[in-house]
Formats: C-alpha cells, sequence, structure tokens
C-alpha cells in the first residue's frame, strides 16, 4: 500500500512537471543507475586520466592565502584570537583521537576506526548500499542522517589544518592524510548514504580544498597524496554536476552545489572539465543571488540561519572569485550589502532573531552554531565593503575574515570609523521582517510568509516576537531540535505555541504534512507601519484560523515608546468560544509571579517585565518549554503562558518593559473603555507617570478628558501631569479636558507632540500646531486634572 501511494505521488509530480524537468530528472536516472550497473560490474573506479600527478596549474587557482601567508596569518591569529586558537587546538587533539562535536552533540567517541556510516547519537547504522537506494530520511532505518553527514562533511579536516598551522604538530598532518584515504577506502562511489546528498558531497569538497591548502607545507602530505586528493574531488565534481538540485531542493542545497564546483574549476585548473565546473557553478551561484533573494535583502526560505548559510556562500564565492579575475556583476554585491543590511537591523541590539529552522551547519567553522554566530558575516562585509556600521554590529574582528581576506584584513577592520550600532527601526516588507529598534532596544516582529515552496523550513510563528537589549536576548525563538530524529520534537519546535505568538484551540497556523512540508499556509497582512520620532508602531493579521468552522483572524498590533516599552495587543477576531494561548519564549528563569501576573525575567545584566492587562477571564503561569541553542541540543526553558476560553471577539495586551530588574518598579496594565463601543484603551501608571494608549475606528470619541478622531493615540503624561509625549495615527485633534492641545487642517497618518526642556516639539510641524504648548504648566496640569480617570465602562 505504501509502495503504491508513493508511485501514485511520483505520477502526480511527473504530471505537473515540465519537458525541461523530466528530460532533466531522466538523465539525472540514466547517470545513477548506470553508474550502479558499472559499479557491480566492476567496471566503474576513479576518474582516471583528469590530471597529472594532483601538480596545480600554473594559470590560475589563487586560495583565499598563499603558503607564503600562512605563518603570518597564524601569528595574527594567536594574537586577536587566543581563545578561539586554543579552542581550534583542543578540537584537532579530540579530533585526532576520534572525539568529536557534531552539530549540538558534543565529544562523540567513534572508537579506534571511524565509522562513516553510522549516527552515533542514537546508535543506528545506514546500509551500504547503492546510496539511491538508501531512505536518508527514514529515521529507523539510518538514524538522524545529519549527524551522519556532519561528520562526512569533513569540517574537522580545516580545525586540523588551522591546529597545524598554529602549531607545526606534524599529528594534525598524519590524521588528516589517515582519515582521508580511510574514508575513500570505506565509502567507495556509488555506495553508501554519504553519496546521498550532493550538497554534503559539495560540503566535503570544500573540506578538502581548505585542508590541501592549510597543509601546504607539510612534508607528509605527499605529491602522490596530493594527486588523490584531485582525483576525488575530480569524482565529488563529476557527482555534483550530474545530481544538481535543480528541481529538488532549489535552495541553499543547490547554492552549496554551484560553490562546490565554481572551488573545484577554480582551485584544481588541471583537470579536464575545471572549466565546465567553474563557468556552471559560477552561473549557479548568480542564479542564486537573483532568485533565492528577496529585494528586501532577506533569503527566501524565512529563516535566519539559512539567511547566513547562504550569505556565507556568497561571501566566499565573491571574494575566491575576485582572487581569481572573475568579473563580479555590480548587481552581485549589491545583493549581498542588502544581505549584510537585513542581518545588521537583526543584531543591533543583540543576538539576531532565529525565525525558521536553525539548520547547525556552517560554512568556515562547524563550531559557531549559536545565535550570536549569526553576525559573523558582518565582520568580513565590513572589511569587503568598507562598511564602518557592519563593523559596529559585528562589535569585533572574527577569525574568518582573517583566513577570507588575509593578514592586511586585521588592520583594515581596525581602520574603519568607529561608530555605535544603529538604534533605528527598520522594514523589510519583502521578506515580512520589521524591526522596531531604538537606543540599544531591538524588537523583530515576523509578518512574512511561512515559506517558500511547501515551507521546509519555514515554521508557524507568523506575528511572533523576539526581544533583545544592549546585547541580550530577552525573548526568543527556541530553535529546532531536530529534523528527522522525533516527529514530535520536530513538529513541537515549529509549532505555533512553541513561539511569542497567540494560538487558538492549541491548533498551528498551517497544517504539517511532513517534516518538510506544510499545507494551507496562512497569509499575513501588514495593515500598518509607521515609524516616528518618538515611536514606531507595526499592525498586522493573518488568516490562518480562517479554516475553522468558526473563523477566526489573529490580529496584532505592536507599538514602541522608543527608548521605554513595547504595547502588544492580541485580538481575535470572529465568533463562539475558543481557547486563546499565548507563550512568551524566555531564554532565562524568571521568578514566581505575583497577584498581578506581573514577571521579571532576567537575561545576565538585563531584565524584561511582563506585564499582562489585569483581566478576569484570563490566567498566567510560568511553565517550562522546549529550548535547542543549537541543531540536536535541547535544553528546558521558562516561558509565561497566558490562557482564555473566551467568546469571541477577544483583546489582550501585554505590556514588554525591558531594563527593569524587580518587581517593585513596575506598575500595573488596565483595560479602559471609551464614550461608545469600539473605543477601548488600556493604562498603565508608574512613578508618577500615566500612559494611555486608545484605538478606535475613525469616527470621534472621547475617553476620561481626552478627545480625538485618532483611530489610535498614545499619550504620556509625567508626574506633574503634563503631557510629555502624544502620538496620533488618522487624526485631525486631541483635546484634553476641553480644551485644544493639538489639531490639524486635516486629517494625517501620523502626529507626534514631545515635551522637551524650553518648550515642546510638533512632527510634522508644517501641518500641525500645539496649542497647549504655550499654556503655563499648572494650567495644563489643572486641564487634564479637571476630568479624572474614568473606570472601566464610563464615558
Amino acid at each position: 500500500m505504501a509502495k503504491l501511494s508513493q508511485i501514485r505521488a511520483l505520477l502526480q509530480r511527473a504530471s505537473q512537471a515540465s519537458a525541461g524537468e523530466l528530460r532533466f530528472r531522466a538523465g539525472q536516472e540514466f547517470h545513477k543507475r548506470s553508474d550502479g550497473l558499472l559499479y557491480r560490474l566492476g567496471w566503474l573506479g576513479t576518474p582516471s586520466g583528469e590530471a597529472e600527478h594532483g601538480r596545480r596549474s600554473s594559470s590560475g587557482g589563487s586560495f583565499f592565502f598563499s603558503a607564503a601567508d600562512l605563518p603570518l596569518l597564524a601569528e595574527i591569529a594567536q594574537t586577536r584570537f587566543p581563545e578561539e586558537c586554543r579552542a581550534t587546538i583542543q578540537r584537532a587533539d579530540r579530533t585526532a583521537a576520534h572525539r568529536f562535536d557534531l552539530l549540538g552533540y558534543e565529544n562523540l567517541d567513534l572508537g579506534d576506526e571511524i565509522d562513516w556510516h553510522s549516527d552515533p547519537v542514537h546508535g543506528k547504522r545506514s546500509p551500504e548500499k547503492l546510496w539511491y537506494r538508501i531512505p536518508y530520511l527514514d529515521f529507523d532505518t539510518v538514524g538522524d542522517s545529519k549527524i551522519v553527514w556532519e561528520l562526512n562533511r569533513h569540517q574537522h579536516f580545516v580545525t586540523l589544518g588551522r591546529a597545524y598551522q598554529l602549531t607545526r604538530d606534524e599529528t594534525y598532518a598524519r590524521e588528516f592524510v589517515s582519515q582521508v584515504r580511510h574514508w575513500r577506502k570505506k565509502n567507495p562511489y556509488p555506495v553508501g548514504i554519504n553519496w546521498t546528498s550532493s550538497l554534503e558531497v559539495a560540503f566535503r569538497s570544500l573540506s578538502w580544498l581548505w585542508a590541501r591548502e592549510l597543509f601546504a607545507d607539510s612534508p607528509l602530505v605527499s605529491d602522490e597524496f596530493r594527486s588523490e586528493l584531485v582525483a576525488g574531488l575530480c569524482q565529488n565534481a563529476r557527482y555534483i554536476e550530474r545530481n544538481l538540485s535543480v528541481y529538488f531542493s532549489a535552495n541553499t542545497h543547490l547554492l552549496g552545489e554551484g560553490v562546490a564546483l565554481f572551488f573545484v574549476g577554480v582551485l584544481c585548473p588541471e583537470l579536464r572539465a575545471a572549466s565546465r565546473w567553474r563557468e556552471r557553478g559560477w552561473s549557479i551561484i548568480l542564479d542564486a543571488a537573483r532568485q533565492q533573494v528577496r529585494p528586501d535583502g532577506g533569503y527566501f526560505e524565512q529563516s535566519t540561519y539559512y539567511h547566513v548559510y547562504a550569505l556565507d556562500f556568497f561571501v566566499h564565492s565573491r571574494i575566491l572569485g575576485a582572487r581569481n579575475r572573475v568579473q563580479i556583476p555590480a548587481e552581485f554585491d549589491k545583493t549581498i550589502i542588502r544581505m549584510l543590511e537585513y542581518l545588521a537591523a537583526l543584531g543591533t541590539a543583540g543576538p539576531p532573531a532565529r525565525f525558521g529552522d536553525d539548520d547547525g551547519g556552517r560554512v568556515f567553522d562547524p563550531s559557531r552554531t549559536r545565535a550570536e554566530h549569526l553576525l559573523d558575516p558582518l565582520s568580513t562585509g565590513a572589511v569587503l565593503f568598507r562598511r564602518p556600521d557592519f563593523r559596529a554590529v559585528a562589535g569585533s574582528l572574527r577569525e574568518e575574515t582573517l583566513w577570507l581576506l588575509g593578514p592586511e584584513s586585521a588592520g583594515d577592520f581596525d581602520r574603519l570609523p568607529k561608530v555605535s550600532p544603529p538604534s533605528v527601526s527598520h522594514a523589510f516588507p519583502d521578506t515580512g521582517t520589521y524591526i522596531l529598534a531604538s537606543k540599544g532596544l531591538s524588537l523583530a516582529f515576523d509578518a512574512g510568509p511561512l515559506g517558500s515552496g511547501r515551507g521546509g523550513h519555514g515554521h508557524a510563528d507568523a506575528l511572533s516576537l523576539c526581544l533583545c537589549a544592549d546585547g541580550a536576548l530577552l525573548l526568543g525563538d527556541p530553535g529546532t531540535g531536530t529534523y528527522t530524529g522525533s516527529k514530535e520534537i520536530r513538529d513541537d519546535f515549529r509549532s505555533t505555541r512553541a513561539h511569542s505568538t497567540l494560538s487558538l484551540d492549541g491548533l498551528d497556523q498551517a497544517e504539517v504534512v511532513n517534516p518538510f512540508a506544510w499545507d494551507r499556509f496562512p497569509q499575513v497582512t501588514v495593515e500598518r507601519w509607521l515609524d516616528g520620532e518618538t515611536f514606531s508602531l507595526i499592525e498586522a493579521s493573518h488568516d490562518g484560523y480562517l479554516r475553522f468552522a468558526q473563523p477566526v483572524r489573529h490580529r496584532r498590533l505592536v507599538y514602541f515608546a522608543k527608548g521605554r516599552f513595547f504595547l502588544v495587543i492580541d485580538s481575535a477576531e470572529g465568533a463562539g468560544e475558543h481557547r486563546l494561548e499565548i507563550n512568551w519564549r524566555l531564554p532565562a528563569a524568571p521568578p514566581d509571579l505575583d497577584e498581578s501576573h506581573r514577571s521579571v525575567a532576567k537575561s545576565g545584566s538585563a531584565g524584561l517585565a511582563l506585564i499582562p492587562t489585569e483581566d478576569s477571564g484570563w490566567t498566567a503561569e510560568l511553565a517550562a518549554g522546549r529550548w535547542s541553542d543549537s541543531y540536536g541540543s535541547e535544553s528546558s526553558r521558562p516561558l509565561l503562558r497566558c490562557r482564555a476560553k473566551a467568546n469571541l471577539p477577544a483583546e489582550y495586551a501585554t505590556l514588554l518593559v525591558p531594563r527593569v530588574t524587580q518587581r517593585t518598579a513596575l506598575g500595573v496594565l488596565q483595560r479602559r473603555t471609551g464614550n461608545r463601543a469600539g473605543v477601548r484603551g488600556f493604562e498603565y501608571v508608574v512613578g508618577g507617570e500615566r500612559h494611555l494608549w486608545v484605538l478606535a475606528d475613525s469616527q470621534e470619541w472621547q475617553l476620561g478628558e481626552f478627545r480625538s478622531d485618532a483611530n489610535f493615540a498614545y499619550c504620556a503624561q509625567d508626574a506633574g501631569g503634563r503631557i510629555a509625549n502624544l502620538v496620533l495615527c488618522g487624526a485631525s485633534f486631541f483635546t484634553v479636558a476641553g480644551a485644544n492641545f493639538l489639531h490639524a487642517d486635516s486629517r494625517q497618518a501620523q502626529l507626534e507632540y514631545r515635551l522637551i526642556d524650553g518648550g515642546a516639539e510638533v512632527f510634522p510641524a508644517h501641518v500641525a500646531q500645539a496649542s497647549s504648548a504655550a499654556l503655563p504648566a499648572d494650567e495644563l496640569a489643572a486641564a487634564s486634572a479637571a476630568a479624572p480617570h474614568t473606570p472601566d465602562g464610563a464615558s
């Protein structure tokens, strides 16, 4: 029955494929099955006659650094990165003892003889048969294929090579030669799981090329061995070329495969097919830059990790191409710069939000897999494009930059002007990422699609939030955990309830099909994005719950009083009774809740207060949830769970207050209602200050002493009762106790008033006037006090 359903699925896909795709796939089937037949007949071996002694051609083939650069690179690395160098040597020593860190799994002992086909974490071993007959996503058959592949990417060879340059210890060179020869003996093409993915063969090829250069001056790396290595690279490139992921995974898979073809073509010019591989690889890279990167610079997989993954591939290829006189299109550089700008905006106040899947792999150093490591490309981008702002967000030079751009890159980085990280809000409408930022605070709002294609690396996290303050993560994305190790874990990490957004009836915003596919994607609509002098505001909704028998739309509004706090208002628009739940995902344990459900979570020296609306229909409790700092690791982290069973429509607000370390400094968030249906507000009083947010339609309204025609208003009063800050959206006037305070000749998308020393400011000044700005402070305070605060339900 299972085989019959598979055949039906294949026939359906074939009926939808173009003639070009059918020809391409038919060619791939012919090559792999003919290679399998030749292998069984004993007629298939390593391609011969492709290279002479594995020596470099005299025309071209320049790596990122030359052999003459190596002593100086090692010296600078030890001076600039002493801790990293010590860690590299320690990892190399463990590698020589066959103990490996793979993804989030640390110090795995693989024994005296490495079994290249096993998953050492789950104790499973892949069968040694023709690669296209191995179900590499079947956990019961092979274990977690990502763990197997991570070992067989051979990126630990680069670690051995760096350690060799730092110590000149030939133990590392001996281990490199031994492992390569052992691997090739145990993995004859086309047998085994390590030939099932073209991307994995591509990574292995890149590792071999890096290691060849890092061991260039070792006497243990003979010409004979170099010839073997080049023959292996030739076989890898031949395989990649015949099995490109053009119609299967035309994302980072295809991009990585193109990068490997380009690298082998450039760096092994003695191979007969080198020029073809170079051109084909470069074409794939440029096509990927055009097709896989959105106009605003975000990567189309809707995953921060994959954004960095692709960016690394582009940057490495761009640098190698320039060193080998490849013409770099201006548009390619612009794409890389846009990707760097997107990453810099995400990381302006701390680790970038990890929206979507965490793959666990890196192009240069596989140990740098945590959120804070995702800013690494900004160091190289700062030097490559002379961008002080990239340097500011990166914070410091990365070792990777040194190896990619040579000894002079350290000085180039240092000579860039020192500037502060940009503290401005950013909108990336194509990717759907909105950054509300100011003065060391940054909130990332996910208003983008679930993902590309079938959403293989996207999560059901529409309208979710991540928050950083002063370099610390305060609200985060819990990560990924695994791809194939456990369906329950895979589905849990990418579920709606795993993210800081609203879930209904315990269901996801989309429907799970398999570990790499979703159905019935939610469509996100951004209704409003405003960024002013004193505030940023984003309002968006999604239709993921319209598929219910009683359809529901989730709407979320976030108001940022710059430098202060964020008000998050969630609305469930629909009918009928539903279970509503918001899980605020915290990276560190908060204390117990108080009677008002207020909580303070700490992350390092930073603190975050979560203040839900006082509402008898909602409950709040501290709970534990899954968290994964990197693929393969899992721990328990706290969450603040706010829940209600309510008849819709329903609305709930939460105030997020960064830089608070104790509850005694907090106020209470209360609901307020206006003079008619549809006019509602939320009030927060703390330390003598009063903050009021009002939502309404576009008709005139009154709430307490305030009257306006704004559809959104924020009013902040200081301890003396003076209005210190006023923001109006879609408004023409605002009065206080009958006195005209701010007015314009016509409705404006946004109006702002700010009290400053010696007077006040109005934005935009050319369309609005603050009539009360000239009033003495005591008169304004008296006018405000003339109409006291109204209780719920009063007009």
